[in-house]
């Protein structure tokens, strides 16, 4: 594709690998391949804008990957998603289930009311002095036992 913007037709269909079935064919294929590759030039500040497009395209891919796994966590927790159910989190299991937990038990720090049970529970942590790891991790543990339940009785419901 540079060759062709830097010789241009001519010198493409005198390349011995392509023999053109007539020149219309030729034209349109060249006209084609013209107006989808682009040509930089050579300088330091091209290279620095390929270089800065490169690194957010990776990072956007990195943000991508951390959202499929924080999904797929997400997911797991659901009665369709096949999984085994454990009752405690530790940290043997899936990081980015403890992450979204704690992303969960943030929300719920910040922005519920006073009567939420998982609230209740970690507000007593904390004023018992105890670490926020670990009046986060607690509270996680019972927000776990507490959706638990609750999808258990709605799946019992749906046998009955």
């Amino acid at each position: 594709a540079i060759k062709l913007a830097n010789y241009g037709l001519d010198h493409w269909l005198a390349l011995p690998r392509y023999i053109p079935e007539d020149e219309d064919t030729a034209l349109d294929i060249c006209a084609s391949a013209c107006g989808h590759f682009s040509v930089m030039p050579k300088s330091d500040t091209a290279k620095l804008l390929v270089e800065q497009a490169v690194s957010q395209l990776r990072a956007v891919s990195a943000a991508l990957a951390a959202l499929r796994n924080e999904i797929q966590s997400l997911a797991a927790s659901l009665p369709e998603y096949p999984m085994e159910i454990h009752s405690r989190s530790s940290k043997r299991r899936s990081s980015a289930l403890r992450r979204t937990l704690f992303l969960v038990m943030s929300a719920i720090l910040q922005r519920s009311s006073a009567d939420n049970p998982v609230y209740q529970f970690m507000d007593n942590n904390r004023a018992e002095g105890k670490p926020y790891r670990v009046y986060m991790m607690a509270s996680a543990n019972k927000f776990l036992r507490i959706c638990y339940a609750t999808v258990k009785q709605y799946l019992d419901s749906l046998e009955a």
